[in-house]
C-alpha cells in the first residue's frame, strides 16, 4: 500500500497513525507505506517502488537499478529498458512522476480535491472521503466492450494512471501523461525474446519450472522456447468440465513430441450454483474480477491453488496466456480501412477476401461492411446499443495512449484494443511461494510486435501468422499450422443455467439497471435466454453488466 499527497501550508499531520505503515516527509511531499514498498533516498530525489523487473540490455534487477542510479535523467531512461512488473514513484524538484508498467502490477488512483491531489494503490482510502457516483460514461463503455483503458474509474473523479503510462503532477491542475515506451529490436525473434524472458526471471534454475500446457499454439510457443532456453519444464494441462471440449490427446502428442512430462488435473472452474456472486476479498479493479472462477479470481491464482492443492515443489509457472489477443487470433472484420490506407484498392480487396475465407464469413457482407466504415464509423458506432437502454449512451473520452494516434475505424485500433483487455485482465502473482508469469505480455513482445501492420498477421488460412512462421522455422513442428479450435460455449451456459435465479436477483434487481436505465425487458429476456435455452449473441454484454454489478455492491456503503 502506499498513500502519497503533497503537504500545504500549515498542514498537521500525525505520522505513523497505522504502525504497520512507514511514513516520510520528502521534498514538500508526505507518504506512507507498507513493507510491499520500497524506498530509495537520493541526494535531490527519492524513489518509492514495488515490483520485480529487469534491464533487457544488462539483466540487472530493478532494485539494484534503483539505488545505483545517480540522476533522474539516467534513471527515466533506465526504466524505458526495463521488462517486468513495476509501480515507481519519483518525487524530484516538487514534482510527482508515477510510472506503470505495461505488465501490470499495483493499480494506482489518484484524486483532485480543492486543489490538492492524492495518489494512493488504496482506492477505499479515497472512497473514505464522501459518497462517489457512478461513473455512467465509464459503465456504457464496460459494458458495450468500449472501454479506452484511459484515466477514468467506475467512479466519478477518482481517476487511475494507465498501464504503461506515466503521470507527471506538477500542481493539481498540471497533470502530464507520457507513454512508457520499449526499445525497437532489429529482427525480432519471438521465439528467442520469449526464452530470454524465461531466463531473466527464473532466477532459481534449481527449482522446477512449469507451463500451462493446452496443447494449443501459445502454450506451445512458451513451452518450446522454455527448451530453447535450455529448462526442462513440467507441463500442466487443465481437464476441462464438458468432456467434450478436451484436448487432452493433442496435449499429450505435443509433449510426446517434445519429450516433456505432462501433468493432467482437473479444471477447478466453479460453475455450480452460488450464494453469492461477491469476491471474497475487496477488489478495486473491476478486470480483477473472473466470473467463473472460484473466488472471483484470475486464471494465475487458480494455477496458484491448484499447485498448491496438489503438494506440487515450489517454482515458476509460465503460461501462453495472452497470445490470442498479441499474435492476433481473431482479426478485426474491418481489416479493409487499414489495407487500404496502406496499400490501396487492391490490398483492399485482397485482405477483405483473406479474411472472408479465414472466417467462412459472406464475402460481400465482409466488403459490404467495410465499405461503409470507410464510409462513415459503422464499427465505432453505439446507435446500434440505443435499443438496450432507455437513454443515450456516452462513452469515455480518455484513451490510453497506445490508442490516441490510431483512427478508430481501424482494424489496428481495434488490434491494439485487443492487447489492452488482455493486459489489464492480468492480476499481479501473490506472494505465497507460487510464482506463475506471463512471458507473452512482457515490454519487449508487446511493443515489437504492435508495430506489425496488421494486414500481415493473417492470411486466408491463418490466424497469428507470424508467430507461426517463426515457432515453425525454429521448432519444425506442425503444431505451429494446427488450426485454431472454436472456443466452447458450454461451461458458460452452465454456470449460466446453475446460478439462474441468483443473476436475475443482481441484474434486475441492482444498482447498474437503474443507475444506467437499462431496458429491463430486454435484459430479463436476454437472461431467460442464456441461461435456459442457449448462449445468445448479447451474452457478453449481460456478463458485462454482471461484471460491473458485482463491482459496484462492494461499495455500497460509498456509492450513490
Amino acid at each position: 500500500m502506499i498513500f502519497l499527497r503533497r503537504l500545504v501550508e500549515k498542514d498537521e499531520l500525525s505520522l505513523n497513525k497505522n504502525n504497520s505503515y512507514k511514513s516520510k516527509v520528502f521534498d514538500n511531499f508526505y507518504f506512507e507505506h507498507d513493507t510491499s514498498f520500497d524506498v530509495c533516498e537520493h541526494d535531490n530525489f527519492c524513489v518509492i517502488f514495488n515490483g520485480e523487473a529487469f534491464s533487457y540490455t544488462s539483466a540487472k534487477s530493478l532494485k539494484s537499478i534503483l539505488f545505483e542510479v545517480g540522476s533522474v535523467e539516467l534513471l527515466l531512461k533506465e526504466i524505458s529498458d526495463l521488462v517486468g512488473k513495476y509501480t515507481i514513484l519519483i518525487i524530484y524538484k516538487n514534482t510527482l512522476n508515477v510510472i506503470q508498467s505495461l505488465y501490470k502490477n499495483i493499480d494506482i488512483y489518484y484524486m483532485v480535491e480543492n486543489d490538492e491531489f492524492y495518489v494512493t494503490s488504496n482506492l477505499s482510502a479515497l472512497l473514505s472521503t464522501g459518497n462517489f457516483e457512478i461513473d455512467t460514461s465509464y459503465a456504457y463503455s464496460f459494458i458495450l466492450n468500449k472501454r479506452n483503458f484511459g484515466l477514468e474509474t467506475p467512479f466519478k473523479n477518482v481517476k487511475i494512471v494507465p498501464q504503461g503510462e506515466s503521470c507527471l503532477f506538477k500542481s493539481s491542475n498540471n497533470i502530464s501523461r507520457s507513454l512508457v515506451s520499449f526499445r525497437e529490436i532489429s529482427k525480432v525473434n519471438y521465439i528467442e525474446e520469449i526464452s530470454k524472458n524465461i531466463n531473466l526471471f527464473n532466477l532459481d534454475k534449481d527449482s522446477p519450472l512449469y507451463v500451462s500446457f493446452s496443447g494449443g499454439l501459445d502454450s506451445s510457443v512458451v513451452l518450446y522456447s522454455a527448451l530453447m532456453a535450455n529448462f526442462r519444464p513440467k507441463a500442466i494441462h487443465l481437464l476441462p468440465p464438458e468432456e467434450h471440449s478436451s484436448e487432452l490427446e493433442i496435449a499429450q502428442s505435443v509433449a510426446k513430441e517434445f519429450d516433456v512430462e505432462l501433468l493432467v488435473f482437473k479444471h477447478p472452474y466453479f460453475l455450480s450454483g452460488r450464494e453469492t456472486f461477491q469476491p471474497s476479498t475487496l477488489t478495486y479493479n473491476i478486470s480483477d474480477i473472473h466470473i467463473l472462477s472460484s473466488g472471483l479470481c484470475e486464471t494465475s491464482e487458480i494455477y496458484n491453488d491448484l499447485m498448491k492443492s496438489e503438494a506440487l515443489p515450489l517454482g515458476l509457472t509460465l503460461t501462453g496466456q495472452g497470445g490470442d489477443f498479441i499474435f492476433m487470433q481473431n482479426p478485426p472484420e474491418n481489416i479493409g480501412f487499414d489495407a487500404l490506407k496502406e496499400k490501396g484498392l487492391r490490398s483492399f480487396l485482397n485482405k477483405t477476401k483473406q479474411y472472408s475465407l479465414l472466417k467462412k464469413a459472406r464475402y460481400f457482407n465482409i466488403l459490404h461492411k467495410n465499405i461503409k466504415n470507410f464510409i462513415g464509423n459503422l464499427f465505432s458506432d453505439t446507435s446500434v446499443y440505443n435499443n438496450f437502454f432507455d437513454n443515450n449512451v456516452t462513452l469515455s473520452e480518455s484513451k490510453h495512449l497506445l490508442l490516441d494516434s490510431v483512427s478508430n475505424k481501424s482494424a489496428k485500433y481495434d488490434y491494439i484494443h485487443g492487447v489492452l483487455t488482455g493486459l489489464y485482465s492480468v492480476k499481479p502473482t501473490r506472494n505465497d511461494g507460487y510464482k506463475i508469469l506471463h512471458p507473452l505480455y512482457l515490454q519487449n513482445i508487446v511493443f515489437n510486435i504492435i508495430n506489425n501492420s496488421v494486414c500481415d498477421m493473417f492470411n486466408e488460412d491463418h490466424d497469428r501468422l507470424i508467430i507461426r512462421e517463426q515457432f515453425y522455422r525454429k521448432s519444425q513442428s506442425e503444431v505451429a499450422w494446427r488450426k485454431t479450435k472454436r472456443s466452447s460455449s458450454g461451461a458458460l451456459f452452465m454456470f449460466l443455467n446453475n446460478n439462474r435465479e441468483l443473476i436475475y436477483d443482481y441484474l434486475l434487481n441492482g444498482y447498474v439497471v437503474d443507475t444506467l436505465k437499462i431496458n429491463k425487458k430486454w435484459l430479463d429476456e436476454e437472461i431467460s435466454q442464456n441461461t435456459m435455452v442457449g448462449i445468445t449473441n448479447n451474452c457478453g454484454i449481460v456478463m458485462n453488466i454482471l461484471q460491473l454489478e458485482i463491482y459496484y455492491r462492494q461499495f455500497v456503503w460509498r456509492v450513490k
